[in-house]
């Protein structure tokens, strides 16, 4: 709690005092790896990486010329990838999530390129699933040999199927942690941005107690965390916030 409410504050206090705005739209790309609390499942199935997407708006506060605050608002798409059983067992999901990040960067460079490292926290929101499996199962009890298209949905009461699987503990909201690293390239009075960053996630997607498919030979479970690796660019536009907070002032006292 202290952590959460030190960053608060922290963020408060570098938008009061940043000067100048970066502001403007992102896309990347990712590749996402579960990672589970239970090790001995890793040995059973193992996880493997799967690509995905981010998309959104991005700002940066210009403390000084050495700090900056950068705020993301964005949605997302993480994959998920386990197989099992000599490549038997194999499911593919896609979470659906929105997600914002607070990360505090220390800049250094020049005029021309402005390079930047920075750590900070992230919060995401769940919004929905869906998957591919495909093992033995499904031949032995339901007679087909296609993969097994499914949602994930969060639970009424109501209890798992053929294709729907609802998820009766999630955490929806899901935190993690911000490595971040990445260059400014400027273009006349707009920038363009090229960042790298390491998401490292903190929450499990639910609890330990949550139920979750309904097969009858297939352990899976959601006791586990995503861990991400992102590549985006962005395009920002510049605002002197001391030019236009204080260009009526400027006007005012001329006409006296």
């Amino acid at each position: 709690m202290k952590f959460w409410i030190t960053t608060l504050l922290f963020s408060v206090a570098l938008e009061s005092a940043g000067q100048k705005l970066l502001l403007g739209p992102f896309l990347g790309g990712q590749v996402s790896q579960p990672m589970y609390d239970d090790k001995s499942y890793e040995d059973r199935y193992q996880p493997a990486w799967m690509p995905g997407f981010q998309a959104g708006m991005s700002s940066v506060w210009l403390a000084s010329e050495k700090f900056a605050l950068a705020h993301d608002l964005y949605y997302t798409q993480v994959g998920k990838k386990i197989s099992g059983d000599a490549g038997l067992t194999q499911f593919t999901e896609y979470h659906q999530q929105l997600g914002t990040s607070v990360v505090f960067r220390v800049i250094l460079g020049d005029k021309r390129f402005k390079y930047y490292a920075g750590v900070g926290p992230n919060v995401r929101y769940w919004l929905r699933s869906n998957g591919m499996a495909n093992l033995p199962e499904l031949f032995e009890i339901y007679e087909t040999n296609d993969p097994l298209r499914y949602t994930l949905r969060m639970s009424d009461g109501q209890v798992s199927n053929r294709e729907v699987f609802f998820i009766t503990e999630p955490n929806r909201f899901q935190l993690g942690i911000d490595f971040n690293a990445g260059v400014l390239i400027p273009m006349k009075r707009q920038w363009l941005g090229v960042d790298f960053r390491y998401v490292w996630g903190h929450t499990n997607m639910a609890k330990p107690e949550s139920t979750y498919t309904s097969f009858a030979f297939f352990e899976d479970n959601l006791e586990h965390t995503h861990h991400s690796v992102q590549v985006s660019l962005s395009y920002l536009f510049s605002f002197d916030l001391f030019e236009i907070t204080h260009k009526g002032k400027r006007t005012n006292k001329k006409e006296r």
